[in-house]
């Protein structure tokens, strides 16, 4: 038993993606032009706004490779046993409606033409891109386990140009997948848990003469985490990782009995309870004031002469 990953013998019927944008998101656009010619020898040419991509734009078949890219990246979380398009009688079943799909550059130009000379100066601002979607996860029968809004962004650099709206839209699009994978396996994992009592959940733990569980803390500026398996009841440390992106829970520098597993998926509420009891056993933790996760301070008996895994004669 470990608490690095969990593996669940289920599997997801992820659907076709619905189009549910504004009007004004499904179609391209470009930026207004005006040319004023207040007398024969002066020209006057303006052109202000933004480039806006439709979907047509930033990739062919653009639905159709939405929905092979949900499929993949909720197939890379290891939580189920199958994920595809057309699984009948699975045991969960995602919809998912695209709320917002934009990618958009602004700019502006002045020029300014006459027998005297010739005046020209344009802004170009970075090209950006949003994606909204509305996920929910249900099981087979029709119960709804989970309904959330995740959204993913992109700021592209100084050389991304209206060609390349199309890969700003898509990197914007895989932030939104990334933090939707974890929460579709967050809602099937505490679902799987759904009615299990905390005394049932510890005895398992109790059974294991051996597992594993996961300690970390925050990087600095909360850029990912840096993350340590420790076995129990030895306080070991069997391996560490660093995960960047990781769910921020915590300050920078405080080792914490991690909430989350190896992918990234919360543990449900009484799942962390149980860990957390059995844990305390032969670790100290100490609670926070206002976050609902323990301060993790090592063995008992080497408690004083450190914090985190490093108490345990880890460098």
């Amino acid at each position: 038993m470990t608490h690095a990953r969990a593996r669940l013998p289920k599997t997801l019927q992820v659907q076709l993606p619905r189009d549910l944008r504004p009007i004004q998101e499904r179609q391209s656009a470009g930026a207004t032009v005006g040319l004023m010619v207040p007398g024969a020898l002066i020209y006057v040419f303006k052109l202000h706004g933004s480039e806006v991509s439709g979907a047509q734009h930033f990739v062919v078949g653009a639905w159709k490779q939405l929905h092979q890219s949900i499929v993949g990246y909720l197939g890379s979380s290891g939580l189920f046993a199958r994920v595809g398009g057309n699984l009948a009688g699975a045991d969960y079943v995602l919809e998912t409606d695209v709320l917002h799909l934009l990618a958009h550059q602004y700019h502006t130009s002045r020029e300014v033409l006459s027998i005297g000379g010739y005046f020209s100066a344009h802004r170009r601002f970075l090209p950006s891109a949003t994606v909204t979607l509305r996920l929910r996860l249900r099981t087979r029968d029709g119960r709804v386990i989970g309904t959330r809004v995740v959204s993913g962004a992109f700021l592209g650099g100084p050389q991304y140009g209206r060609a390349t709206l199309g890969h700003v839209a898509r990197r914007a699009l895989i932030n939104a997948l990334f933090a939707a994978r974890r929460l579709v396996a967050s809602w099937a994992l505490a679902d799987q848990h759904r009615g299990l009592a905390l005394a049932e959940i510890k005895a398992r733990y109790d059974k294991q003469p051996r597992f594993t569980f996961l300690v970390h803390r925050m990087l600095d500026a909360r850029a990912g985490a840096e993350l340590y398996e420790v076995e129990y009841p030895s306080g070991r440390v069997v391996r560490r990782h660093l995960m960047r992106g990781a769910p921020v829970v915590g300050e920078p520098g405080q080792w914490l009995l991690s909430p989350f597993n190896l992918d990234g998926v919360f543990l449900p509420a009484v799942v962390y309870a149980a860990l957390s009891a059995k844990v305390a056993e032969r670790f100290v933790l100490r609670r926070f004031e206002q976050l609902d996760v323990y301060r993790y301070l090592g063995r008992r008996a080497a408690s004083a002469g450190g914090h985190g895994p490093q108490a345990t004669g880890h460098r």
